[in-house]
């Protein structure tokens, strides 16, 4: 298992041509950036940049993208970070990656635009011993027209679940942005609204972790981009499973409706609740 993802990809500023979907993983001075738009993965580290291009790409030894669905994303055994010396001794293993599923609808509903990542797996095999280290996902779309309200609702939410063989807790963050000028991963400067940050920290086997917090925000101009940053800390060796991250952007609606579209963490507590009494 193992999943590498790299690469910057800066889109027009406004009202562009052509909106992108992408996922892009980033560590140790490695970037893999993965554009469903255009079916192409973009490799930059130390000895440059390299891309590759089509619906279906296998690279790097293993690794596995397929962008054939439109505005969906699907990476497998990707590694993030690796680099050898010069006699092709290992230095840093990096991290491995596999999301089954990241998806965008855009240009959005009257009622919600979406990123989400599900399914995600994350391995810190980095062989970094006296210190946690971290990995950082940024997913995002431009060209939303939907919804186009003055007061929106901007939810990001996440939820993790650690491996049982875990020797230490991890810890993660996820933030959520809209963007009114449209860039591709606008996270700041003018026009940048954001929700709070969601943190999770010291989760492990017994203490899976799930959250969601909630901005009010104007998304009257369009189109407008959505943007979410995620940050994995974890030890080497340690490995986070099934987990999954969502940014939306909802019209005003009763608490109920607000409820039943953010469900991802709160089926996430509800597995917690059930895992904690098989544990006891």
């Amino acid at each position: 298992m193992g999943v590498l993802l790299a690469g910057t990809t800066l889109i027009g500023l406004a009202a562009p041509a052509r909106a992108n979907f992408q996922v892009e993983f980033s560590y140790n001075g490695t970037t893999i950036n993965v554009d469903g738009t255009l079916h192409q993965v973009t490799v930059t580290n130390s000895t440059g940049t390299t891309k590759y291009n089509g619906s279906y790409i296998a690279f790097g030894g293993g690794a596995f993208v397929d962008t054939s669905a439109s505005g969906s994303i699907n990476i497998y055994n990707i590694t993030v970070g690796k680099t050898t010396d010069i006699n092709n001794n290992v230095t840093n293993g990096g991290f491995n990656v596999s999301a089954s599923f990241a998806k965008s609808n855009m240009p959005g509903t009257p009622t919600v635009a979406t990123i989400d990542m599900s399914s995600f797996y994350i391995t810190n095999k980095t062989g970094v011993t006296d210190k946690k280290s971290t990995l950082t996902m940024t997913a995002g779309d431009t060209g939303f027209t939907a919804p186009n309200k003055n007061v929106a609702m901007l939810v990001s939410s996440m939820t993790a679940f650690a491996d049982a063989a875990n020797k230490d807790t991890a810890d993660l963050t996820l933030n959520s942005y809209l963007d009114n000028t449209n860039k591709q991963f606008g996270i700041a400067g003018a026009g940048i609204q954001s929700a709070p940050t969601v943190s999770l920290s010291g989760v492990n086997f017994a203490n899976p972790g799930s959250d969601s917090k909630t901005a009010y925000v104007d998304a009257s101009q369009i189109p407008y981009s959505l943007t979410q940053v995620a940050k994995f800390t974890l030890a080497d060796g340690d490995q986070l499973v099934n987990g999954t991250s969502g940014t939306s952007l909802m019209a005003p609606a009763p608490p109920g409706w607000l409820l039943a579209c953010t469900g991802v963490p709160f089926l996430g507590a509800a597995y917690l609740r059930r895992q904690r009494r098989v544990i006891a």
